[in-house]
């Protein structure tokens, strides 16, 4: 049954608890090595995410550069490819992780990435490349939900904030690291194994996922999926994100756009309406009614906003006008995302301690 049918939505559930839907997960006992393992695995996904957001910015001018006479429209795709599949695909990852299981999706997505990395770092024209990445976003939606999920439940629930602390920070450590890194092998070598050096480190991701990670949810398969649901939610995404990155080379008034922007604004409300009746819902409009899980979501989307834009314009803007070199570029990108790990981390601790609402209010202000 949706949430908030039966019970008082006042109320507002213990996220924690809901993510760590394990009955046999330990409430405060210390966590053993094993757990920190299980949560190296599953920040993986995450980190994976801001790299190749970030390294592939920072390879962007030379990979423009090795496909001389190639539109701008299709090189502009090598980033707007993962982001439109990534975006499209989380909302439907979700769901199947409960559905099939959460580390069976995981380990998928964590295939589907590799393969999608070796593609890209072998990809023999711009079109290869574009689906390569594209790649690479689906799947890469298809670990992020399930991560954090697989890891909680090994841990006290009085430790979990911490934990997520931990999570975010792992993704902040690699996306002020990748710049640097991406740098320096630009000038060691090709763009291309910007790329293909991922392909080991997510081998060591599936090998983690096998030794440390356990299914944390059974499976619900004798339930109806929604296809309906999951066709609108996800081409909502789509036509939106797909207006708001093609919407300068089309024009903001062409027809294309308007035509994106108004396709998504009548499914939406479809797509609300039929999760609102569904027995399993692709996702639950309920929740909104739950006013702490409406203002953090507002809340992360705004940062999220400002974060991303300032990635992919950052790396273009300082290699363009103010001519830096790419390592200079990996330098200058560091500092932002590592002090914010720094600050993740403390961040958890203190939510652990006395709760989220001056810790989100304090990081809002700043």
């Amino acid at each position: 049954m949706p949430v908030g049918q039966s019970e008082s939505t006042e109320r507002v559930p213990n996220v924690f608890a809901v993510l760590s839907s394990d009955e046999n997960a330990p409430l405060d006992s210390a966590p053993s090595g094993r757990p920190y393992l299980a949560l190296a695995t599953g920040s993986l996904a995450f980190v994976l995410g801001t790299v190749n957001v970030t390294v592939s910015n920072v390879a962007f001018p030379e990979i423009v550069r090795s496909f001389p006479g190639v539109s701008n429209s299709m090189t502009g795709w090598i980033i707007a490819g993962y982001s439109l599949a990534f975006a499209t695909t989380m909302l439907a990852g979700g769901r199947l992780a409960d559905r099939y299981g959460r580390l069976t999706i995981f380990r998928i997505g964590l295939l589907g990435l590799l393969i999608g990395a070796l593609g890209a770092g072998l990809a023999p024209s711009p079109l290869i490349l574009v689906l390569a990445r594209a790649l690479q976003g689906m799947f890469g939606a298809l670990t992020v939900p399930s991560s954090l999920a697989l890891v909680l439940p090994q841990f006290p629930q009085s430790k979990q904030a911490s934990v997520i602390g931990l999570w975010a920070a792992a993704g902040m450590v690699a996306s002020g690291i990748s710049p640097g890194f991406a740098a320096l092998v630009l000038e060691l070598s090709s763009w291309r194994w910007v790329y293909l050096v991922l392909v080991p480190i997510i081998g060591l991701g599936l090998l983690g996922a096998k030794l440390f990670l356990s299914e944390t949810t059974e499976r619900s398969t004798d339930k109806p999926l929604d296809l309906l649901g999951v066709l609108m939610g996800s081409g909502t995404v789509f036509l939106l994100v797909l207006a708001t990155l093609q919407g300068r080379s089309w024009g903001w008034l062409s027809i294309y756009t308007l035509g994106c922007f108004g396709f998504a604004a009548t499914l939406l409300p479809l797509f609300i309406f039929r999760s609102s009746r569904h027995s399993e819902p692709l996702f639950d409009p309920a929740l909104f009614r739950i006013r702490s899980f409406t203002v953090s979501n507002i809340a992360v989307t705004f940062a999220m906003v400002g974060a991303f834009t300032s990635w992919f314009l950052w790396p273009l803007f300082l290699t363009e006008v103010w001519q830096y070199s790419k390592t200079q570029v990996g330098l200058a990108f560091t500092p932002s995302p590592v002090l914010s790990a720094f600050v993740a981390v403390f961040g958890g601790r203190w939510a652990d301690r006395h709760g989220f609402r001056g810790i989100m209010a304090l990081a809002a202000v700043v």
